[in-house]
């Protein structure tokens, strides 16, 4: 039987779409808009992006140094 295939909206948060990997056992999903016509694409490594960007930013001390560990090279955000 066919399936439909998977995908996000703009306002889809970061966290639903990691539910919609799991949920639906894929790794990428496209990103629609209102009228279900592709406007981009989120990757298991663009959730990865984001999470290593926000805990670079959370472990940098408000001087601008980091913690160690911490790497202070920061990833870009992925684009939707």
């Amino acid at each position: 039987m066919p399936r439909g295939v998977v995908v996000a909206h703009r306002e889809t948060t970061f966290k639903e779409i990691a539910g919609l990997f799991h949920l639906h056992g894929v790794s990428a999903v496209p990103v629609v808009d209102e009228r279900h016509r592709p406007v981009g694409l989120v990757s298991e490594a663009d959730l990865v992006r984001k999470e290593s960007a926000s805990w670079t930013r959370t472990t940098q001390s408000p001087a601008g140094s980091t913690r160690a560990g911490a790497t202070s090279r920061r990833p870009s955000s992925p684009k939707v």
